[in-house]
């Protein structure tokens, strides 16, 4: 054997014993396939990622619960038009920002000034067609510019000197965002204060000035504006204040700056908001499959079900959310046996930070598949009529519900018996699965009777007799003797389900000198279709005695 062959040889039955590793997966009731599908990348600039998970609730009653998550990458890229931005610094220019005397401030106020115009210079640079604007703050507040797509200067912040009315600030502040008009703006307020707000000589008046400066922050934060925070060369209890004033405490709202670390508090802020949500105006939607229903008051609040129709609707993706929601679906009543999509289509609509719209669709559903339960049935078999006399038989059985059965009407047939009636089927339900099959006895049966004359048949003289029953005894004829002939013998028929039913009546000739009994000219009916003359009913008579006794 050549060493090629060995090598074929020895790879099939690698190949053999390979396959015979590998498991054969038996499918059960309730099992699930590809419970896992996503589409969408939530790793790059203004991607998003939508993904669908079917898990099981209860898998005897086949409950799943569908679950989606919607992740998402902010996007750097938006374009100007749909998404203006407009900033407001504002700035705190009290006495405390200044180290020393009034002209002569050192490093904190040259630090502090040097931030928020980086800030603008940042900002500008990253959102092409942004406008900052600044607020100053001290007793009062100050518009100190309007909104511009420049950035800041040195000369636009005046000098530090009094009090801290960070209310006032604030409210101007909300005042020039008011006045903008333009859909779909982003609005952001940028708060940098060294302290708490102090306006007034006592601890009342400190109080009311808190309050004032915490209830602006909240009329901007109600109106959608994003309000951010630079805790600058702050006391642990003025951080703390301005922590409640931003729109939320984590970091990328609130920040704790020193002075040779301002520039960048003020530049995380701008990586956050030079950033664009990957989506607005957000639906979801998924088509629940054709053979399972939703599961009446199990979605997360907000999901929308409309018939089979299921959609969750969300105003804007950012990175820092990730947002789910789920519902809870139930396979169908008597579904057929096999592998079921949970759903027809699974999609994610939205508009992106450039204006265009986009529509993702998984392309793969997950499957379950299920086993129809089975209800038993029983088909009786009867002859003549219903009765537990007359029952043949019964059979017994089972299989899926509105399986379709097609009865045996040939079942246990008894010899003479037929059925009489059309095709039987029918389809299996939940109850109530009792056929009856009735088997008539034959009537469309016949015989004849044929005359022999001393052993020859007089073809002419045979009587045929039509719709005769099965198993009906024939015990009569029409005597038909001929002149020189008597009777002689005949046999009794039964009739039966065969092609030809015989009955044979023999006459026989007259013996030289043997005198012929006269015709009596008189014939009795028996059952109105056989004629008999005496003389043959008393020869019946003696061939009944006759047989008698021979048994």
């Amino acid at each position: 054997m050549s060493k090629t062959i060995k090598k074929i040889i020895s790879s099939f039955l690698i190949l053999i014993v390979f396959v015979g590793m590998i498991p054969v997966h038996a499918e059960t009731k309730g099992d699930l396939v590809d419970p896992i599908n996503s589409i969408g990348d939530d790793t790059t600039s203004g991607g998003i990622k939508l993904t669908k998970t079917v898990s099981t609730v209860d898998k005897e009653k086949g409950i799943y619960n569908v679950k989606f998550d919607i992740s998402s990458k902010d996007s750097v890229k938006s374009n100007s038009v749909t998404n203006p931005l407009y900033a407001v610094v504002v700035f705190d220019t009290s006495g405390s920002m200044c180290e020393s005397f009034k002209h002569e401030c050192g490093d904190k106020w040259q630090n502090a000034t040097e931030g928020a115009i980086n800030f603008s210079k940042e900002l500008l640079e990253k959102v092409e067609g942004s406008k900052v604007a600044l607020v100053t703050f001290d007793n009062k507040a100050t518009v100190a510019r309007s909104f511009d797509t420049k950035e800041l200067k040195y000369s636009d912040f005046n000098e530090p000197d009094g009090g801290t009315n960070m209310a006032k600030g604030l409210q101007e502040a909300f005042n020039l965002l008011s006045n903008i008009k333009e859909d779909n703006a982003k609005k952001f307020v940028i708060l940098m204060s060294d302290g708490e707000p102090q306006v007034y000589t006592n601890i009342f008046t400190d109080y009311i000035a808190r309050k004032e400066a915490s209830d602006a922050a909240t009329n901007i934060k109600n109106n959608n504006i994003e309000l951010f925070a630079v805790g600058y060369d702050t006391t642990e209890s003025n951080e703390e204040f301005l922590k409640t004033l931003v729109t939320s405490p984590d970091a990328k709202y609130y920040s704790s700056g020193k002075i040779d670390d301002i520039s960048t508090k003020f530049n995380n802020i701008v990586s956050h908001i030079s950033k664009f949500p990957a989506g607005v105006n957000v639906t979801v939607k998924d088509i629940i499959g054709d053979n399972f229903n939703y599961v009446d008051k199990s979605a997360t609040d907000g999901v929308i079900v409309d018939n089979n129709t299921v959609t969750y609707k969300i105003d804007k993706l950012s990175e820092e959310e990730d947002i789910t929601f789920n519902f809870n679906i139930q396979v169908k009543d008597n579904i057929k046996t096999g592998w079921h999509d949970t759903n027809n289509n699974a999609s994610i609509s939205y508009t992106d930070s450039l204006g265009e719209n986009k529509n993702l669709e998984l392309e793969k559903s997950s499957k379950v598949y299920w086993k129809i339960p089975k209800y038993d049935y029983v088909i009786n078999y009867y002859k003549d009529e219903i009765s537990k006399d007359n029952l043949i038989d019964s059979i017994k059985g089972n299989d899926e519900y509105d399986k379709e059965i097609t009865v045996d009407t040939t079942y246990k047939l008894p010899e003479g018996y037929y059925y009489k009636g059309e095709e039987i089927k029918f389809n299996i339900k939940e109850e109530g699965n009792v056929i009856n099959v009735v088997y008539s006895i034959k009537d469309n049966l016949s015989y004849c009777v044929n005359y022999f004359y001393d052993g020859i048949i007089d073809i002419n003289a045979t009587e045929c007799y039509y719709d005769q029953t099965y198993g009906k005894e024939i015990t009569s004829f029409i005597d038909k003797p001929k002149e020189g002939y008597v009777f002689d013998n005949f046999e009794p028929i039964v009739v039966l389900d065969q092609e030809e039913n015989i009955m044979n009546v023999y006459y026989k000739k007259v013996a030289s000198g043997e005198i012929v009994p006269p015709k009596t000219g008189v014939d009795t009916s028996l059952d109105g279709v056989s004629f008999v003359s005496i003389s043959s009913l008393i020869l019946l008579g003696i061939y009944s005695v006759k047989k008698y006794i021979n048994v």
